[in-house]
């Protein structure tokens, strides 16, 4: 039980992080959006 609740804390934490990405993207403005997702991809893409 105690891995489990491990588990599951950390599945939590990485479902806030996301879900903080998901706020910041709806509640942004289109150019910084752009610049966002250009930063995220990197210069490998």
């Amino acid at each position: 039980m105690p891995e489990r609740n491990a588990r599951l804390r950390a599945e939590l934490g990485s479902m806030k992080d996301r879900l903080a990405v998901v706020e910041r993207i709806v509640t942004d403005e289109s150019h910084a959006l752009n610049r966002e997702i250009e930063r995220l991809r990197g210069p490998a893409n």
